[in-house]
């Protein structure tokens, strides 16, 4: 019951001291830990198939996209693998997309956007971003499956 008086620095509760004298984690800790420990497996997923497919993409034609996230989702089994590929192919094609139509300096991406009749060439990336990402998606979750 919250009594509207807090607790000075060092000064601790009967029940904060019983659990300081166990040693014990918190029962919040625990599954805290676990939370961040698959959150960054799942950053540092996302960073690793965009750099390698990245590094993949300069060399081989565009379905080897799918190589690097069926790797790591092989190699990195996690929960989060489909959305891992998704994401990190998504962003990696997004990336691409908006670096090769600011080099080129041509209105290439609104005829294809005005060709697919959308209204502007924003949208043209994202259903690119969406084709790319189901690809890599996919790969992770059969990599994954394939080491079950």
């Amino acid at each position: 019951m919250y009594t509207g008086i807090r607790n000075k620095p060092g000064v601790y509760t009967n029940e904060q001291e019983r659990w300081l004298e166990s040693g014990q984690p918190k029962y919040g800790d625990a599954q805290q830990a676990k939370k961040n420990q698959m959150f960054m497996k799942f950053i540092i997923q996302i960073v690793a198939i965009t750099f390698s497919a990245h590094l993949l993409a300069l060399f081989l034609p565009w379905y080897c996209i799918a190589i690097t996230p069926f790797a790591f989702g092989y190699l990195l089994k996690s929960n989060t693998d489909f959305l891992a590929g998704f994401c990190s192919i998504a962003i990696l094609w997004i990336f691409n997309a908006w670096l090769l139509d600011s080099d080129t300096s041509s209105d290439l991406s609104v005829r294809v956007a005005n060709l697919f009749s959308l209204p502007s060439k924003s949208l043209l990336y994202v259903i690119m971003a969406v084709i790319g990402g189901l690809v890599g998606g996919f790969a992770a979750l059969s990599g994954a499956l394939l080491r079950k």
